[in-house]
């Protein structure tokens, strides 16, 4: 039995980290970087903690970050739900979008979202410099330091 555990611990967790999810794929590098986010099993009612697990298209390696051991994590989930959010726009009526870009970087979110007290799904995406892009690019650079091999 022992020898189970000692193959448990050592083997490279599978979590299902998609609580919330974030992109970044620039449109000529061809690779994306995803963040899924999720809750840490050992969170108990008053002390709230989560995981953040990085992947990467064409890499084999995965890494965590801890808001447990990384205050910046703990910051950008704060800062998540101050993100400003896009208005809906119907071509046609009010304003137009007047601008088109053919490359760029593509940034994407997906997450819970609230309605008041009911819940709903969200997902956004965005190009270059728009609050989603300043958001993700600011949480990767403070994640940066944090990533490690294991949660």
């Amino acid at each position: 039995m022992s020898l189970v555990l000692a193959a448990l611990a050592a083997a490279q967790p599978v979590i299902s980290c998609d609580i919330i999810t974030f992109s970044r794929s620039p449109g000529l590098n061809r690779t994306t970087e995803q963040v899924g986010i999720c809750h840490d099993p050992e969170s108990t009612r008053t002390e709230r903690h989560h995981w953040f697990q990085r992947s990467a298209t064409g890499a084999d390696s995965v890494a965590f970050a801890s808001t447990r051991s990384c205050p910046r994590a703990r910051a950008q989930l704060e800062a998540l739900e101050r993100l400003a959010l896009p208005s809906p726009d119907v071509p046609g009526l009010g304003s137009e979008l007047q601008i088109m870009t053919l490359d760029g970087v593509r940034y994407r979110l997906q997450t819970r979202a609230l309605y008041g007290q009911s819940g709903a799904g969200l997902t956004v995406e965005s190009n270059l410099d728009t609050p989603l892009a300043r958001w993700i690019n600011e949480a990767l650079e403070a994640l940066a330091p944090c990533w490690r091999d294991k949660p």
